[in-house]
């Protein structure tokens, strides 16, 4: 009663463990990912492996362990990563076993997320160079404040497109916008104070108002 009694271990406790035995570094195909993080994949010989020849492997240091060359067969295993990665199926991860224990150290071609995390203050900084930050489909930061301390800046954008509560500039020298057309709308009143100021065109001025008050 007390073996029947016993909690089962999702990954030391495979029902067809016994039938695996042997060792395994290599390639892995997954299956299936559970919530608590325990996945579910495929060994595969090395000559079964689709992933990319030249794809980077991204994994801690493991010790040289004899690969296996059996037919693809499922098996448990725990990510064991030096960073944190959420696979999905169809990833191809890197797998290091003995037995009924199977550890994923890395990952030949995989679209889930990677993240990583540190606790405290963290700097980022390239010393001598310059840090670029790139994304196949963009770039996005979140935080409570942003700020921004450059000699100049400069930005290439075929559209920009800013909404805040209020934005507030403070120019010291020249402010100089060239643009094609130039169309401001303002829902209240519109206030500009200057110790001079001109208006010049080429053609016609329109003025238009319920009432104009000059002087």
């Amino acid at each position: 009663m007390a073996n029947a009694a016993r909690r089962l271990d999702p990954l030391t406790d495979q029902p067809d463990a016994a039938a695996h035995p042997g060792e395994h570094l290599g390639p892995a195909r997954v299956l299936d990912v559970t919530p608590d993080g325990v996945i579910t994949v495929e060994l595969l010989a090395l000559e079964d492996d689709d992933a990319p020849p030249s794809a980077p492997v991204i994994a801690a240091a493991a010790p040289i362990a004899p690969t296996s060359t059996a037919a693809p067969r499922p098996v448990r295993a725990r990510m064991a990563m030096a960073f944190l990665y959420e696979p999905v199926a169809g990833d191809v991860l890197l797998v290091i076993g003995r037995g009924r224990h199977h550890y994923a150290i890395g990952v030949l071609s995989g679209t889930g997320k990677a993240s990583l995390a540190f606790p405290g203050d963290v700097e980022l900084r390239a010393e001598g160079g310059t840090l670029r930050l790139a994304g196949d489909r963009g770039v996005a930061i979140a935080g409570p404040a942003l700020d921004v301390a450059v000699d100049r800046l400069g930005i290439l954008a075929g559209d920009v497109v800013s909404k805040c509560t209020s934005l507030y500039q403070r120019v010291s020298a020249l402010l100089s916008v060239r643009a094609g057309q130039s169309h401001t709308l303002v829902d209240d009143t519109a206030f500009t104070r200057a110790k001079s100021a001109t208006l010049h065109t080429e053609e016609t001025v329109t003025v238009n108002g319920k009432q104009i008050h000059l002087g």
